[in-house]
């Protein structure tokens, strides 16, 4: 198994997101996936998700962002090294 896959976002991570950062990963957490659990996801929450999933979902997401989002979600993609 490649150590990518048991990486997860660290506490430090979480806290350089930009409120506007947090909110749009928690957005595509939440509403552009599956239900992970039986509810929403917090920022608390995404801690136990691994990078690679988070990455799975961004990707997915990516191209239905509205251009307002674009670049707010590169500088996303970039603090958690995606």
């Amino acid at each position: 198994m490649k150590m990518g896959y048991t990486i997860k976002v660290s506490t430090d991570t979480l806290k350089t997101l930009t409120e506007d950062e947090l909110a749009l990963l928690l957005y595509v957490v939440n509403s552009h996936n599956p239900k992970l659990l039986k509810c929403d996801v917090s920022p608390n929450l995404l801690k136990s998700i691994h990078l690679w999933k988070l990455k799975e979902m961004l990707k997915k997401a990516e191209p239905n962002l509205v251009d307002d989002a674009k670049p707010i979600f590169s500088c996303l993609l970039q603090k958690l090294g995606i």
